[in-house]
């Protein structure tokens, strides 16, 4: 079994860090659910140990640990299985797109004797991950896996995933040599791996930071230029409505020609060239925008959107947490106050109210369209991806290979060139390696036991240096690259390389089912998603020559090497890392209800209006989503005596 090595991991992170600048259950399950036992008895009765024979993970594929490329292991001989995905992590809706010659997926097959089904797996249409939830528990139409289980203790409690505690080690020695527990603080304590539970294991993490090569190789995130966290709050801006208000403003092409000038690198005022030197500045582009009037196809090309059809995480989070000083480590649920030197409610802050009221004018205003509020994500990316939004914001770039496709404008990053938190209020915290945000786990009701071992090799498999390079360059029987002597890789089509080398949106990676990290939204469906903490990535591996190409990727993650955020050594104190506690887990059932009041305030239509929601939003979060004072005051003990124990002194300088 793995153990807590957290002391261990907090000194390795401290000279590592100086070192790197860088609703419904039948009765049945109901009950399970919902039982009020204690932490100790939960270790004993909610515990489906998987009993098996002892074969390990390299006895199921001979060679697995070792093989340099997946072409050197065997042909599965065992059962095929076919596993349904449930991928439930936010409101679900993302584009399905397909490979025309998926070598990954084919390989995978081959090797480990799964599939993923395509028909079968689902997302959360729409919904909640939680809503979502309660119809499989109510349905009993479990999925085989989940990737980003919601209520994790709930699910827990209900006895309704396997326990992998004892597993793991055996069947997933290459995730264990990856993920170090004495070198990566957090991760395996974290409740989406454990359930809630110290010392066990119910989720195998999947995605985790390549951020965090700073500390498991320091060297090679030296070499790489990968930054401890590139998070530069910025826009997305069309370059060509940008020109008309900034004419200074480099385009896409003026960015890339300038990488290559450079011998490919940036200098902080080559990022830094657009003047949205304070929130003021930002607020006043929305209007200067909306100013110029433009109109495509008859219909107006609008400022700023609030909403994309899923929750306010990329609005209130992300974009708003830019101009306050509290983005990339806190959001609006909970927060550690540098200032009352305690976790606070976010969204009770007057400085929360004043950002809603803030993008509540805009609306009223004219400058954000009204229908976006009802806007589902398909219709929202229509209206990005065609340039009918004159800026975007967080995660939610426009698609430049459509854009460029169709004749369009592309966009490019404006980053804020100040520092919104001008109290000090905020604290951006190193935080866990991983998150139980992008774990997998195992369906007791639909997988069958003696399958167990299969699955967490098909993970493990991912995890291995065959797994992560066929990840990137297909296997060697693909015939998609050559390999000297010295194990160099390079593709052999020259479109491929500009893919998965440079970062070029031309799609060529996802016609082959390989991921370049550029964009790994563009794999095929259904996603395995697979390891971003990988050596053998392209964007690592390759002898690369100083592209144009790469510039606009470079320019995109620079702000990290030049302009490093400055970080303390401690866990966060987000709310869901709490699922034990009775007031979280009424808040997690009720995340729609707080999502739904929020947008409501958002889209006020007067001042009367906007105060009457704000209050109805507050009471909303303290009464039917838990979110009280008696809640606030446990986080606070919680947090303080047990789950930061060893960092709090760091908070309280």
């Amino acid at each position: 079994m793995l153990k807590s090595h957290k002391k261990l991991a907090a000194l390795l992170l401290s000279a590592t860090l100086l070192m790197s600048s860088f609703a419904g259950c039948d009765k049945k399950t109901e009950e399970k659910v919902n039982s009020k036992e204690d932490s100790k008895q939960t270790q004993q009765t909610a515990t489906s140990e998987v009993k098996t024979e002892e074969v390990k993970s390299d006895e199921l594929i001979p060679g697995l640990s070792t093989a340099k490329d997946s072409s050197d292991l065997p042909d599965w001989t065992g059962k095929q299985l076919k596993l349904k995905v449930w991928y439930a992590h936010g409101s679900g809706g993302d584009a399905r797109k397909t490979s025309a010659q998926d070598v990954f997926r084919a390989e995978v097959k081959r090797v480990t004797g799964i599939e993923l089904d395509p028909e079968g797996s689902f997302d959360n249409s729409g919904q909640t991950g939680e809503q979502k939830l309660a119809m499989i528990i109510a349905s009993k139409d479990f999925p085989d896996i989940v990737y980003n289980v919601p209520d994790i203790s709930k699910v827990v409690r209900g006895d309704l995933l396997y326990d992998l505690t004892d597993l793991v080690e055996k069947y997933c020695p290459d995730i264990i040599k990856a993920l170090p527990a004495d070198k990566l603080p957090g991760l395996w304590d974290q409740p989406g791996i454990n359930g809630g539970i110290e010392g066990k294991i119910y989720g195998l993490p999947m995605r985790v930071d390549p951020k965090w090569f700073n500390i498991l190789d320091p060297e090679f995130a030296k070499e790489n230029e990968i930054p401890f966290g590139d998070n530069t709050p910025f826009l997305w801006v069309r370059e060509d409505i940008l020109k008309k208000i900034y004419p200074q403003a480099k385009t896409v092409q003026e960015i890339e020609e300038l990488y290559v000038q450079r011998g490919g690198k940036f200098t902080k005022e080559d990022l830094y060239d657009v003047p949205l030197n304070s929130r003021e500045d930002v607020i006043q582009f929305f209007y200067e925008i909306k100013k110029l009037g433009i109109k495509e196809d008859g219909k107006d090309v609008e400022p700023l959107f609030l909403f994309s059809g899923g929750d306010n995480w990329p609005l209130m989070s992300v974009l708003t947490g830019g101009l306050y000083g509290w983005f990339p480590e806190n959001n609006y649920f909970t927060y550690w106050d540098n200032i009352t030197k305690k976790v606070e409610y976010m969204f009770k802050q007057p400085f929360f109210k004043e950002a809603l009221h803030t993008w509540n004018k805009l609306v009223r205003d004219g400058i954000v369209p009204k229908e976006c509020f009802i806007d589902n994500a398909a219709a929202f990316n229509q209206k990005r991806d065609t340039g009918m939004y004159a800026t975007s914001y967080a995660w939610l770039a426009p698609d430049r290979a459509k854009l460029e496709s169709a004749g369009k404008p592309v966009y490019r990053r404006v980053y804020f060139n100040f520092k919104g938190d001008t109290e000090g209020r905020f604290v951006q915290m190193t935080g866990a390696a991983g998150s139980g945000s992008h774990t997998y786990y195992i369906f007791k009701d639909s997988v069958k036991e003696e399958d167990v071992p299969q699955i967490l090799t098909y993970f493990n498999y991912l995890w291995t240096e065959a797994g992560m390079k066929a990840s990137v360059w297909g296997p060697r029987s693909a015939g998609l690259f050559t390999e000297d002597a010295n194990g160099k890789r390079k593709y052999v089509d020259k479109d491929l390389e500009d893919c998965m080398a440079y970062g070029k949106a031309n799609e060529k990676g996802l016609y082959y089912g390989i991921a370049n990290f550029y964009n790994t939204s563009l794999i095929s469906w259904p996603w395995i998603v697979r390891p971003d903490l990988n050596k053998f990535r392209a964007d690592f591996m390759y002898d690369k020559e100083v592209k144009a190409s790469d510039g606009f990727n470079k320019f995109n993650q620079y702000t990290g090497i030049v302009d490093p955020i400055k970080r303390v050594e401690s866990l966060p104190c987000a709310i869901w890392n709490f699922p034990e506690l009775e007031g979280v887990k009424k808040q997690t059932a009720s995340r729609k209800t707080f999502e739904d009041a929020m947008l409501k305030v958002l889209a006020a239509t007067s001042e009367e209006e906007f105060e009457k929601l704000y209050d109805e939003f507050i009471k909303i979060a303290e009464t039917t989503c838990g979110m009280d004072d008696k809640l606030l005051e446990e986080i606070n003990r919680e947090y303080s005596e047990n789950y930061n124990k060893e960092y709090m002194k760091n908070l309280l300088k």
